[in-house]
């Protein structure tokens, strides 16, 4: 998701290093060095699902940030050979995000402000202009179009799942809602990267960094989850479910199932859509 030097990689698992951050407003940059006091970053979202993060921000001074997009960067001090932190950094960007909520702490001379990634722009009713038949690759990169965004992937699980008709008119839906059905009907997440484009990202193949724990102040760790190996393709509340299953690795781990209900996309042919 994002791109970093190995002299990045290898100082952020270094024991000792020295970080800061930026927040980047049109022209105007804060850092930690004058008014940026803090700033967290927060996902919802997962398998199946389009993912929004969040960004909470507290900076000082009179700054007026409401509807303004908003650019984090975690800024890295990289260590020398000695292990030793220098004046030369990395920024790792975090994408562009919109302010909706700002507070004012006059006492404090100090601003708070609550901002959402481009996936905010979602929460609006689909409407999109769009011939049928067509796949779902294609319902995606009209969904694209319709919000102009960018979108970075050019396949993906069941991107050729045809759409014979309009099936989302006349349910209320939002282009989140849609997003959701596609990210189940591909097992995939929706998400932005650090460059604002669109992608869907299968949990195979993953590329990650390894992190031990001598790189770690403190980790809480729960139940182990998976491997999936029960996929319900169900419609509720009746109950009339497609399943296939690994029985074998059911008896060697235990049953970790993955139930989609009602899924518009893959309704028609749910046997079809299962297996890939």
């Amino acid at each position: 998701m994002y791109t970093v030097s190995g002299d990045y990689l290898k100082t952020v698992k270094d024991p000792v290093k020295r970080i800061g951050g930026v927040i980047t407003e049109n022209t105007t940059t804060v850092t930690h060095a004058d008014d940026l006091r803090s700033f967290k970053l927060t996902t919802s979202g997962g398998l199946g699902k389009s993912v929004m993060r969040e960004l909470q921000a507290s900076v000082l001074g009179a700054y007026s940030w409401l509807n303004k997009s908003l650019t984090p960067s975690l800024r890295v001090f990289l260590n020398d050979s000695n292990g030793n932190s220098t004046d030369v950094y990395e920024d790792v960007n975090y994408g562009t995000f919109t302010v909706v909520e700002q507070t004012d702490l006059i006492k404090d001379g100090e601003i708070q402000v609550k901002a959402y990634d481009k996936m905010y722009e979602a929460n609006q009713e689909f409407s999109v202009t769009l011939s049928y038949p067509c796949t779902m690759l294609e319902l995606l990169q009209a969904i694209c179009t319709a919000l102009t965004w960018t979108l970075a992937s050019s396949s993906f699980v069941n991107d050729d799942l045809v759409i014979a008709s309009d099936i989302f008119s006349g349910y209320g839906l939002t282009y989140r809602d849609v997003l959701d059905d596609i990210a189940e009907a591909s097992g995939s997440i929706i998400r932005f990267n650090g460059s604002d484009e669109l992608e869907v990202v299968s949990v195979s193949g993953a590329s990650v960094a390894s992190l031990t724990k001598a790189n770690l102040l403190e980790l809480t760790v729960g139940a182990k989850y998976g491997p999936i190996n029960s996929i319900v393709l169900a419609r509720t509340p009746q109950e009339d479910n497609i399943i296939q299953k690994d029985d074998s690795s059911i008896t060697a781990n235990g049953l970790t199932e993955l139930k989609i209900e009602n899924n518009i996309l893959m309704d028609s042919d749910r046997v079809t859509y299962i297996t890939p």
